[in-house]
Parts: structure tokens; C-alpha cells; sequence
């Protein structure tokens, strides 16, 4: 009886923490809304952010983030990330030439991608208009 009480609170146990990553935010547009004319690099890190491992969408804004201003399509995507700060990851960072891992989420992320790709996407808003 004690063994079965185990196994089931064992089990109960990774169920829940394997819980938290089943619920994963995704970008508020629809996968379908990329535009055709994406660069395709741009494009594949787009479709990344819809992904259900939170490493794969942390990874995918760091990514758009490195890319700066050709990154441009990508922010409304990012805006829509912003809140998954549920499953907490952890990616290389270069840190004064020394690689260190730090702790983050694909809402922050997506918060420091948004701020490489700069005022840019705000012209890209308008140009849209």
C-alpha cells in the first residue's frame, strides 16, 4: 500500500511540474498571417516562436533579436509573446567574452529582441497604413 501511495505521488508529482510547460503562450496572429515576402530566414524564427518547448520560443527571439532591423516582420509576433513568462529557461549568454547561462523566458526574450529591432518596426506599423 505504501509503494502504491509512492508511485502515485511520484507520478502526481511529474504531472504537475510537466504541467506547467503543457499550457505555452503563443504569438496573439495567426501562424497563417506571415507574409510571403519574409525573408525566409526571418520567417523559420517566426514559426519557432509558435512552438511548444519554451527553449525552442526563447531561442527563436534571441535569434529575430540578433538580426536586428531585418528582423522587422517578426515584432508583431514578438508583441505576442511578451507574457509567456510561465516556463523559465535557461540559454548561453556571451558575457564579456565568457559563456555564461542565464536564467530567462521567451516573454523576455522577446523583450530584448523588440528592443534590437528598434524604432524600425514603427515605421514598418505606418508604412502598413
Amino acid at each position: 500500500m505504501k509503494r502504491t501511495r509512492r508511485i502515485f505521488t511520484l507520478l502526481l508529482l511529474v504531472f504537475v511540474m510537466d504541467g506547467v510547460g503543457i499550457g505555452f503562450a503563443q504569438p496573439i496572429i495567426p501562424r497563417e498571417a506571415i507574409r510571403s515576402h519574409t525573408p525566409a530566414d526571418v520567417k523559420q524564427q517566426i514559426e519557432r516562436l509558435y512552438s511548444s518547448s519554451p527553449l525552442d520560443r526563447a531561442d527563436a527571439a534571441n535569434c529575430l533579436g540578433e538580426m536586428g532591423e531585418r528582423a522587422v516582420a517578426a515584432a508583431p509576433f514578438l508583441l505576442g509573446l511578451l507574457g509567456d513568462r510561465a516556463n523559465t529557461v535557461v540559454l548561453p549568454s556571451d558575457s564579456e567574452q565568457r559563456l555564461v547561462w542565464e536564467r530567462t523566458s521567451p516573454g523576455k526574450e522577446a523583450e530584448k529582441a523588440l528592443a534590437k529591432i528598434g524604432r524600425s518596426y514603427f515605421w514598418h506599423i505606418l508604412w502598413d497604413f
